[in-house]
C-alpha cells in the first residue's frame, strides 16, 4: 500500500522526515518496504501565464511565447509543444529538472529564457509530451513544486491483513500519532445541510450482512466540471486511476478515510434500490467491461427492480454507471460485514480496493463521516445540492466491542520489563481504546475500527509495539536440557563435524517440519509418538519418531523435478515416549539421511552403476573413523522399515548407536519412491564419548601375511570370526582383513565359507615363519571350538 508523507503531514499539521518515519513504523510493526519519491530533483519550476504566442522566424515547428512569470517579470521562451495557446497556465522551469540544467539559451536564433513543461518533464506522469494545463487556479509566479507537492515522498507499506485500519492517511496518521504517545487532531467534514427534497427507497433484506446503509440523491451539479489537477495528481501517486469528478472525489475520500463508497446513475436506476443476496441465474454487466457475468448464490447484491446493479463490496455494474451525460447521481456509503463478503472477489477472478478494505473490515461508525466528507469536496469542485441522507441502521448486527481485561502482572511477565502504569493508559488510549481501571489492571473497549483486538494478549501487543522493542532489553533463556549427553557442547560441535563431512561427500542439508503423519511413521517402524491436539492437518498430526518419512517425502519432489541422483541428511530431534516409564518423552539428537540414485555424478571417466548397501555403509564409516575398532556393523532382520536382507545395526561398543539399510520393498508402493532409495539414521545422544584418537609408530620392518579359509555356518558372520581373533591378543598379529566369502557348490548345506588375512608384525624384528605358524594354529584352534569352523581345501 503507498500512501503520500505530505498529505500525512496535513493531517498531522507537522513537517514528518522520511527516513525517521519509515524506522519508526517498522519498529511498530508496521513495516515499510520502500520510500520512493515522487519526482525528479526540481529547483526553480513556478507557473507561468502564456500571454503571447507568436511563429518562430525560421522554423514552422517553434514558437515564441511571452510568459508572465508573475513576480520573476516576463520571459520569453521558444516552445515547440502543439497545445501552447494564450491564456494558458503551464509549469515554468528556469533551473534544475532531474539531470537537465535549464539555462537561458539562443534557439534557431531566437533567445529562450527558460521552458514550458510536460507532466512527464516533471516526472509526475509517462503520458502525452503536451504541456500541462494547469488551470487557473494558481497565481502566475507560484512555487509548483509547493502547490502540487512535487517533492513528496511515497511511504509503502507492507500491511498484514489483520491492519486494515491502515489502508487510510486517517489510520497511518492515527498509528503515528499513538506512538509518539500524541492526541490526532480533530480532521473532519462538518455536516452538510440538505438542499434538496429528492430521496430514493433503500431496503436492506439481509441487515446481517450489511448492518449499515447510507446514500443520498447529488444533482444540479457541473456536468462540465473536470476533476482539479491536485486530485487528480494524489490519485495517480496512490496507483488510483481517475474518471468522472464525482467518481475520483469519492475514491479520494477512500484513501482519505479508509470508507469505500460507490455512485449510481439515478435516472439508469429503476424502482428502488435492495440490499440482498442473489438469486437463481442472475447474471450482472460489470464496469470492467465483462457483461453477462453470472452470479453465484449467496453473493451479496445491490439490486434495482430491473436486477442487479453492483457486487456489494466489490465492483459497480455497467449500466448505472457515472458518465459525462449523468445529471442526477445516487451516492451509496455502506457497512458490509467482513464475512458477508470475504472471498468473493477472488471466486469471479477480481481484487479491488474496495474488496481489499471490506474483506478485512471498515470502521462500522465512519459512513456518515465519509459522506459529509464527500459531500463537502463535491459542493466546492462542481457545485450542486444534496438531498437529505437516508440511512438503515442494524445496531444488533454489528461487531461486539466487548471490554477485554489487561492484568499489569501478566504484561510484566510477558514483555519481561515493567511499563509505568500511566504509560500503559496513554499508549493505548492513544489507539482509541477506553481505559478504566480494573482491579490489578484495566478493562479496554477497542474502537470500532480494530477488528484485531480480541484478547488479552493482543493488548500486551500494542504495548509492547508502541513502547518500543528496540527498548526492552533481551535476557538469555534458561537452557532445557534436551540432550542426556552431559557435554552438549561436543554432541554439537560432532554434528557440525559430521554436517561438513556429508558436505563434502555431495549430500544436502535439508529441514523439515518437526510435525509428521502418524501412519507413515508406523509404517517405518516408529516407536509410540505424541499426538498434537490441534494439528495443522491430519498429515502433520504427531510428533515425529523418525526423520524418514519427510527426508523420502523430498524424495519424491525432487525425482518430479528430474533430480534423479540424491544425497540428503537432516540434523534434528525426534519426540520418543519412554517406554519404560510411558510419561517421559525423550528427544535424541540424531542424523538421518537418505541415498538413491549413481554412486557418482555423470561423467565420461567411468560408467555410473546404481549405489548399493555397500556405498552408504562406506560413507557412515568416513564419519564414525575416530572410534576405528569400537564400531561393529550386525545384521539388521527384524527392522520393519528396512529390507530385512540390506539392513544393519551401527554398534558402539555392545550399544546401538544407529541403523542403515535399504527401503523395505513392501513400503515403496507405500510411499511412492522406486527401488533403490537407502536410508540411515545414527543417534548423536547415544554416543556417549569423543572418539579417541590412538597413535602407533611404524614398524621399520616387513609384514608376514597368511591367508586362511574356513567353513562355518550360515548364522556365523565375518565380524564375530574377526572379534574372536582380536580377543587372542596375539602379539605378533596386527591386522585382521577379511577378503572373500562365499557359499554354495560342495560346502553342505547351511554352511559358507569365510576367508581373511592375518597380518602379522613386529617392532623388535622380522616375523618368523614358526612363529606366524604357531599363531595361526591357534587362531584356527580357537575358531573350530567357538564356531565349529573348518578349513577349507
Amino acid at each position: 500500500m503507498k500512501l503520500s508523507i505530505r498529505w500525512l503531514e496535513e493531517y498531522l499539521g507537522r513537517d514528518l522526515d522520511a527516513e525517521v518515519l519509515a524506522r519508526q513504523l517498522t519498529m511498530s510493526g508496521l513495516e515499510v518496504d520502500s520510500l520512493e519519491r515522487v519526482t525528479k530533483s526540481l529547483e526553480h519550476v513556478f507557473v507561468g501565464c502564456v500571454r503571447r504566442v507568436d511563429p518562430h522566424p525560421n522554423t514552422d515547428q517553434l514558437k515564441i511565447c511571452e510568459v508572465d512569470a508573475g513576480g520573476k517579470g516576463s520571459l520569453q521562451i521558444v516552445c515547440g509543444a502543439a497545445n501552447v495557446r494564450e491564456g494558458m497556465y503551464v509549469p515554468v522551469a528556469g533551473g534544475r529538472i532531474g539531470e537537465l540544467n535549464v539555462q537561458t539559451a539562443m534557439i534557431r536564433g531566437i533567445k529562450s529564457e527558460g521552458m514550458l513543461c510536460s507532466a512527464a518533464d516533471l516526472g509526475i506522469d509517462d503520458g502525452s509530451e503536451s504541456l500541462l494545463d494547469l488551470g487557473d487556479a494558481y497565481a502566475a509566479g507560484t512555487d509548483l513544486v509547493r502547490c502540487l507537492w512535487l517533492d513528496d515522498t511515497m511511504v509503502n507499506l507492507d500491511l498484514t491483513p489483520n491492519r486494515p485500519d491502515c489502508l487510510s492517511v486517517l489510520g497511518l496518521a492515527r498509528e503515528i500519532e499513538a506512538a509518539e504517545g500524541k492526541a490526532l487532531p480533530v480532521y473532519g467534514a462538518a455536516e452538510v445541510a440538505a438542499q434538496g427534497n429528492g430521496s430514493f427507497p433503500v431496503k436492506v433484506s439481509e441487515p446481517q450482512a450489511c448492518p449499515r446503509y447510507s446514500g443520498c440523491v447529488f444533482t444540479d451539479f457541473d456536468r462540465t466540471a473536470k476533476t482539479p489537477l491536485w486530485l487528480r495528481e494524489r490519485l495517480r501517486r496512490h496507483d488510483v486511476q481517475t474518471h468522472h469528478p464525482i467518481v475520483d472525489v469519492m475514491n479520494y475520500v477512500m484513501l482519505e478515510l479508509g470508507q469505500p463508497m460507490h455512485a449510481f446513475d439515478l435516472s439508469a436506476l429503476k424502482g428502488g434500490i435492495e440490499v440482498r443476496f442473489a438469486g437463481p441465474g442472475e447474471t450482472i454487466d460489470l464496469l470492467d467491461g465483462r457483461s453477462g457475468l453470472a452470479v453465484r448464490e449467496r453473493t451479496l447484491l445491490i439490486a434495482d427492480d430491473l436486477g442487479a446493479v453492483a457486487l456489494a463490496g466489490i465492483m459497480g455494474g455497467s449500466r448505472p454507471a457515472v458518465n459525462d451525460d449523468t445529471g442526477e447521481v445516487f451516492i451509496e456509503c455502506a457497512y458490509f460485514a467482513p464475512e458477508a463478503v470475504i472471498g468473493k472477489a477472488r471466486t469471479y477472478g477480481l481484487h479491488t480496493e474496495s474488496s481489499r478494505r471490506f474483506e478485512r473490515g471498515v470502521d462500522f461508525r465512519l459512513q456518515q463521516r465519509a459522506l459529509h466528507r464527500v459531500s463537502e469536496l463535491l459542493l466546492k469542485l462542481v457545485g450542486g445540492r444534496f438531498s437529505m441522507p437516508v440511512e438503515i441502521v442494524s445496531e444488533q448486527h454489528f461487531p461486539r466491542r466487548n471490554p477485554i481485561r489487561l492484568r499489569y502482572r501478566t504484561l510484566t511477565r510477558c514483555l519481561g520489563i515493567e511499563v509505568e502504569r500511566k504509560q500503559v493508559v496513554r499508549l493505548l488510549s492513544g489507539l482509541g481504546l477506553d481505559v478504566r481501571d480494573d482491579d490489578g489492571g484495566w478493562l479496554c473497549t477497542p474502537p470500532s475500527y480494530r477488528f484485531d483486538l480480541e484478547i488479552e494478549k493482543d493488548l500486551i501487543e500494542e504495548v509492547g509495539r508502541l513502547y518500543g522493542y528496540d527498548k526492552i532489553v533481551g535476557r538469555a533463556p534458561v537452557p532445557l536440557p534436551f540432550s542426556r549427553n552431559k557435554d552438549a557442547a561436543l554432541c554439537r560441535r560432532r554434528l557440525a563435524q559430521w554436517s561438513d563431512r556429508l558436505v563434502s561427500l555431495g549430500y544436502h542439508q535439508v529441514i523439515t517440519y518437526s510435525f509428521s503423519d502418524p501412519d507413515r511413521l508406523e509404517a517405518l517402524g516408529g516407536s509410540a509418538f505424541l499426538g498434537l491436539t490441534n494439528p495443522i492437518s491430519p498429515q502433520l498430526s504427531a510428533m515425529r519418531t523418525l526423520l524418514w518419512p519427510d527426508l523420502l517425502k523430498a524424495l519424491v519432489h525432487n525425482l518430479h523435478h528430474q533430480q534423479t541422483r540424491l544425497r540428503l541428511f537432516e540434523v534434528g530431534r525426534k519426540f520418543v515416549i519412554d517406554r519404560r516409564k510411558k510419561t517421559d518423552l525423550l528427544q535424541p539428537q540424531v542424523l538421518a539421511g537418505l541415498v538413491y540414485g549413481t554412486d557418482a555424478p555423470e561423467q565420461w571417466g567411468q560408467m555410473p552403476r546404481e549405489c548399493d548397501f555397500y556405498d552408504v555403509k562406506n560413507d557412515l564409516e568416513s564419519l564414525l573413523t575416530g572410534w576405528g575398532d569400537r564400531i561393529r556393523y550386525r545384521a539388521c532382520h527384524d527392522h520393519p522399515g528396512l529390507h530385512p536382507g540390506s539392513s544393519s545395526y551401527i554398534q558402539l561398543d555392545d550399544t546401538v548407536v544407529g541403523v542403515f539399510g535399504a527401503l523395505h520393498p513392501n513400503l515403496e508402493e507405500v510411499f511412492d519412491v522406486p527401488k533403490g532409495v537407502f536410508l540411515f539414521e545414527i543417534d548423536n545422544d547415544s554416543i556417549s564419548d569423543a572418539a579417541r584418537v590412538r597413535y602407533r609408530p611404524i614398524s621399520p620392518y616387513p609384514y608376514t601375511r597368511r591367508d586362511i579359509s574356513v567353513t562355518v555356518p550360515e548364522s556365523v558372520d565375518a565380524v564375530q570370526l574377526r572379534d574372536a581373533v582380536t580377543a587372542l591378543k596375539l602379539e605378533a598379529l596386527s591386522e585382521v582383513r577379511v577378503f572373500d566369502v562365499y557359499s554354495g557348490g560342495n560346502l553342505g548345506k547351511g554352511r559358507k565359507s569365510i576367508a581373511f588375512s592375518l597380518i602379522f608384525q613386529s617392532f623388535s624384528g622380522t616375523i618368523s615363519d614358526e612363529e606366524s605358524t604357531r599363531c595361526v594354529t591357534a587362531v584356527l584352534d580357537e575358531l573350530k571350538l567357538r564356531f565349529d569352523a573348518y578349513t577349507r581345501n
